[in-house]
């Protein structure tokens, strides 16, 4: 069961879209399953064909008007909760008493509390309820709200395991920002397969990847075509805090630029948490200020070999250290590698599902995994992929099976991943990490089958398949992969752990 909540300040407004059809017809005989009141007391009544609202209005605004004098905003609290399609089906009975333990736990009513917020609960249809709460005490007082949005999904919690409800994950705050209800519309409208909320994340994810610094990272902002624009600290006039993207033509009803700061596009792209990801001195070595690295089929094949080997000592250590720190730092920073791996190949299909894994990457509550050694190698990847573009070359047998190599070392290390957070209880991220490394397991099968009916694959017939489906049986390896670490790795004191 998951809840959305959002604020408002006219409740006749909401209630008469509660009671409407509503978007697309979607409400189905909306009635009131608990409030304030005995639902019977609080359901408007049916006069020739009509439901009249004034009254109920009118009781949840009393307590409001009385407070209007203070300047209170946005007075109206309304929750959504909903379960999934495949729950079993849950009662009024039911639903009112999963819509009173909410607010209870919120702390917006209480029992024998006769002076409290009033309230009401509106069925839709078999699978959702709106809670609806005016924050006004009836004795004239503004009720104390905190953290609503946790004690929220607790409750849906609660509720899962009470009812057998489909499971969903703990509030981690690991997920990514989802794009609104008018993000999607607009989107709709203007044709895009995308809201720009997730292209500009997917393009700024990939540049701070790529890049060792600030200057370098809005630098590929710039290479991406995007917009954007640095914001300054109002004390010290040259100190950088943040900064904002935009898409070019993506616009407001009156003609303004639509802005995103790094941080409302995924948690680990706000700029301080880049400028941690940036602060190894190692990453800005001469070694990627070449300009326009890996134009040509040999140069690609090297660095996709490169990468492979560091994706391989990763996936080791990740898999024989015990230290939660190593594993936390070396699984963001294999987020990086697949967003550059993408840009380096073209493929749309590898940016999904490095926008899959972002989410197994990440620390519960915005927390940045703590920078260390094990990780470097996989930055350097990133860096190095990151210069893998150019126009398009031939591809040869050689820098196909190098490709195939590193997805087949990336789907080793996402499944690694997802067994890790399975271990720990956090299956949200477990989910994200095992759907990324099934995604790229599919990736290096064989789908040019035909080709192989019809007699010896010879290196030219390779090398005209296009990425992501190359024809292979399976990983080739042109080295011996590196040596697995002692068994003191991860087990010491050392830095790193």
């Amino acid at each position: 069961m998951i809840g959305k909540i959002t604020r408002g300040s006219n409740v006749g407004n909401l209630i008469v879209y509660l009671y409407g059809p509503g978007r697309s017809s979607v409400h189905e005989d909306p009635h009131v399953v608990a409030g304030f009141r005995t639902p019977t007391e609080l359901e408007p009544s049916i006069s020739e064909g009509k439901r009249d609202l004034r009254p109920l209005i009118s009781l949840l605004r009393q307590p409001i008007t009385a407070l209007q004098e203070s300047g209170y905003e946005q007075p109206v609290w309304q929750c959504s909760l909903r379960a999934a399609p495949e729950d079993p089906y849950l009662s009024d009975e039911q639903w009112a008493e999963i819509a009173e333990e909410t607010l209870h736990k919120i702390g917006l009513i209480r029992a024998e509390d006769e002076a409290g917020c009033r309230w009401i609960a509106i069925r839709h249809a078999d699978e959702h309820i709106h809670l609806v709460v005016t924050l006004a005490r009836e004795d004239g007082r503004i009720p104390r709200l905190w953290n609503d949005k946790l004690k929220v999904r607790s409750a849906c919690l609660a509720a899962e395991e009470r009812y057998g409800l489909r499971r969903t994950a703990p509030a981690d705050r690991t997920a990514t920002p989802r794009p609104t209800r008018a993000e999607l519309e607009k989107a709709v409208r203007q044709g895009r397969e995308e809201t720009p909320r997730q292209t500009l994340r997917k393009a700024v994810a990939t540049a701070a990847a790529g890049a060792g610094g600030m200057e370098e990272f809005f630098g590929k902002l710039d290479e991406a075509g995007l917009l954007g624009a640095k914001r300054y600290s109002k004390l010290d006039a040259s100190e950088v805090t943040g900064y904002k993207v935009g898409l070019p033509g993506d616009l407001t009803g009156d003609g303004q630029q639509v802005w995103f700061s790094g941080g409302k596009l995924a948690p680990e792209l706000s700029l301080p948490k880049l400028l941690r990801r940036w602060a190894d001195p190692a990453l800005s070595a001469d070694l990627f200020s070449r300009p326009r690295a890996g134009r040509n089929a040999a140069e690609r094949e090297m660095l996709y070999r490169a990468s492979a080997q560091a994706v391989t000592r990763a996936s080791q250590q990740f898999r024989w250290s015990s230290s939660p720190r190593v594993r936390a730092d070396i699984a963001a920073a294999a987020t990086g590698v697949l967003y550059t791996a993408a840009q380096a190949t073209g493929s749309a299909r590898l940016v999904d599902v490095a926008d899959i894994y972002a989410r197994a990457g990440r620390e519960p509550c915005g927390r940045v995994a703590p920078l260390g050694g094990y990780s470097r190698g996989l930055r350097a990847a990133s860096r190095l992929l990151a210069h893998a573009m150019g126009p398009e070359s031939r591809k040869t047998y050689e820098m196909t099976v190098a490709l195939i190599e590193l997805i087949s070392c990336l789907a080793d290390l996402a499944e690694a991943v997802a067994e890790h957070r399975a271990r720990q209880g956090r299956s949200a991220q477990a989910e994200a990490a095992h759907l990324a490394s099934e995604e790229l397991k599919d990736m290096t099968r064989p789908r040019a089958h035909t080709l192989a009916r019809s007699g010896p694959l010879l290196p030219e017939a390779l090398a005209a398949v296009s990425f992501p489906a190359p024809p292979t049986s399976g990983v080739v390896w042109n080295s011996t992969p590196p040596a697995p670490p002692g068994p003191s790795t991860g087990r010491g004191r050392g830095r790193g752990r």
